[in-house]
């Protein structure tokens, strides 16, 4: 799975891009590639360049298509629209209206200019008959085929005013000129719309923390915590964190009218999450002792930045057995200061060197049952 999206592996959309940007070369030249031609001859009466146009549940049978032009069209008709910023039917040629009813011949407004859906509209939508006239000179015989246009738009949900085109994919669409290097535009549009959008209370922390915390980071923090114990409470305490189920006097505020926001500790610091658990300068010195615990246990030091301590979002230089023993011992430290609640006493850190070798019972008695003590041996070795 690559870092860039969930759903489709780095090389995949590689390969991806390429075959969509190769179809959509049809879209944007006048001079059609020779593989294009090959392919709309055995797909005949129709050619690719109609098919990418026809919605997947219209798509005409074909009767010998070659394996390319099915692949071709598979990815074009899940991905395309994906990657538009426009509406996929607004960007299409006039001539694609031609397949919602039968006996509409168009070949005259081509002609005379008005190739595109998107020729249609105005600022204010769907022109008037009369304003196609003065524009592309039609002749007044047209007005019916314009009420069956205006028909099938109508009835398709096209006759609202289109997306102006915003990407290069749209423009690639439109059928003007590609710029060049058109395969990286298409890749990285590809990486863009896989990506997940980050939940609230990732947003929430990168704003206290005032720094960017990489979805990759969150779920390697995620899969750490499941790893490194099988104590329900343990895990359920890694949450609470993640997604700041205390009530924080900021929290409170925000909940109920006229209450202070401010941290009952210091009480001149807007008391949210991060303040209450790192930044309340009383902490400083205790967070100081848990990561000279760490240094003495490991050899290693641990960088004093909340996102390791409080969110498990670890360094990489550790190894597996040294990650899930320093996840032990946030965990522990966190437990502690939210065992004092509204409380302006910091935890002794024999407190928390108490409650790491509770943790290590409890993890022994689970891996001797579970027959994983080797498990358990790698990891708390070094404690």
């Amino acid at each position: 799975m690559g870092e860039g999206g969930v759903g489709v592996p780095h090389i995949t959309k590689y390969y991806l891009a390429t075959n969509i940007s190769q179809t959509a070369r049809l879209l944007s030249t006048s001079n059609c590639p020779l593989w294009h031609q090959l392919e709309s001859a055995v797909c005949a009466p129709y050619s690719l360049r109609d098919l990418v146009w026809i919605p997947a549940k219209a798509q005409p049978r074909l009767t010998n298509p070659l394996t390319t032009t099915k692949l071709s069209l598979q990815l074009w008709l899940r991905w395309a629209p994906k990657m538009l910023s426009a509406k996929i039917e607004t960007l299409a040629p006039l001539t694609s209206l031609q397949h919602h009813t039968h006996d509409l011949d168009l070949g005259e407004w081509v002609d005379r200019g008005l190739t595109q859906i998107t020729h249609l509209y105005g600022a204010n939508g769907l022109l008037a008959f009369p304003d196609l006239q003065s524009q592309y000179h039609l002749p007044n015989s047209k007005i019916f085929t314009y009420l069956r246009i205006k028909h099938i738009l109508g009835a398709t949900g096209k006759e609202r005013t289109p997306t102006q085109p915003q990407n290069h994919f749209d423009l690639l669409c439109q059928g003007l000129k590609p710029p060049k290097k058109t395969l990286s535009p298409c890749y990285h549009r590809l990486l863009d719309i896989d990506r997940p959008a980050k939940q609230s209370y990732m947003l929430k922390w990168e704003r206290e923390l005032n720094c960017e915390l990489e979805h990759g980071k969150w779920i390697g923090a995620m899969t750490l915590v499941k790893r490194a114990t099988k104590c329900l409470d343990h895990v359920e305490a890694a949450y609470k964190m993640w997604m700041q189920w205390y009530y924080t006097p900021h929290r409170l505020a925000q909940i109920y009218p006229g209450v202070q926001d401010r941290c009952w500790r210091c009480s001149q610091q807007v008391g949210n999450t991060s303040h209450i658990f790192w930044y309340y300068p009383a902490l400083s010195q205790y967070w100081q002792q848990i990561q000279d615990i760490i240094k003495s246990k490991l050899g290693k030091q641990l960088p004093l930045k909340p996102e390791h301590y409080l969110l498990h979002m670890l360094p990489r230089d550790l190894t597996a057995y040294e990650a899930v023993l320093t996840t032990h011992i946030t965990l522990a430290a966190k437990t502690c200061i939210a065992a004092l609640w509204k409380t302006t006493t910091v935890p002794d850190i024999k407190t928390v060197l108490a409650k790491i070798s509770l943790t290590r019972q409890y993890e022994q008695m689970a891996h001797t049952i579970g027959g994983t003590l080797e498990h358990y041996n790698r990891t708390w070795s070094k404690w």
